[in-house]
């Protein structure tokens, strides 16, 4: 586990406390400037088709190749101030894990995905005997409700499984993960990661939302610490996502 720590150290030029709170502002930054956009594009769609801007917004956010691109907006903001923020500091983004991914990584990953869904499986299962009247049926919601044809499959698959996997891995195992580990010892930097991914997906989701990610985020962080770069994590997240795209959007178990 040490490999990580000395990679830490010797590559990241800032102090461990500005990159969590720059991961903190980033993920922050990347939402207003895609609801800024999506808001100006709003705008422009209600005096195109003259309608009201509540009309206008009303439509947009049913349509799925909008929310599509939204969501890439988004991906592509985070993705951009990361870089920015590690390039302005003098540093590379290999700092990060962001290195040339080894097959053995994307392998880890594979494997890791059925042990967290066990895992996963039985903090519920003990959750529910302990707490009873908890409530952890809830379901997640990004809120593409209107997905049809194949084409829109396709580009929603590869936006949930790739695109996402990849910006959420650069920003919370990447930036925040790594910047704990620079002053913290691998247990408390996963923790306190995993902890704060779980409740940035509790409001589309809830409590049982925020502790499966967050169970998930401690596989994530392992794997992170393992192989020194990002890509395993991608892979089970990935791998997560697919199977979660799986049930929802294609055989609708959700």
């Amino acid at each position: 586990m040490e490999k990580l720590k000395k990679q830490a150290i010797s590559q990241i030029t800032w102090r461990p406390w500005v990159g969590v709170v720059m991961a903190f502002l980033i993920f922050g930054l990347a939402y207003i400037f895609t609801a800024l956009a999506g808001s100006f594009y709003a705008g422009f769609y209600a005096s195109w088709k003259n309608i009201s801007d509540s009309q206008a917004t009303e439509i947009l956010n049913g349509s799925t190749p909008v929310l599509i691109i939204a969501y890439l907006v988004n991906c592509i903001a985070i993705l951009a101030f990361v870089v920015g923020f590690i390039k302005i500091k003098g540093a590379k983004i290999s700092a990060i894990g962001i290195t040339k991914p080894k097959p053995v990584h994307l392998v880890y990953g594979v494997l890791a995905t059925p042990l967290y869904y066990l895992t996963s499986t039985l903090i519920f299962i003990e959750l529910s005997i302990l707490f009873p009247n908890l409530n952890l049926d809830q379901k997640q919601d990004i809120g593409f409700n209107n997905v049809g044809g194949p084409v829109e499959l396709t580009l929603l698959f590869i936006l949930l499984a790739i695109i996402v996997p990849i910006t959420e891995e650069v920003l919370f195992r990447g930036l925040m993960y790594t910047s704990f580990r620079k002053a913290l010892p691998f247990i408390w930097a996963g923790l306190y990661t995993s902890i704060i991914f779980g409740m940035a997906h509790y409001p589309d989701g809830g409590l049982s939302t925020a502790i499966s990610i967050g169970v998930l985020s401690l596989f994530l962080v392992f794997l992170r610490e393992k192989t020194g770069n990002i890509w395993g994590s991608v892979m089970l997240h990935g791998c997560n996502n697919a199977m979660a795209f799986l049930f929802v959007f294609v055989l609708k178990l959700n």
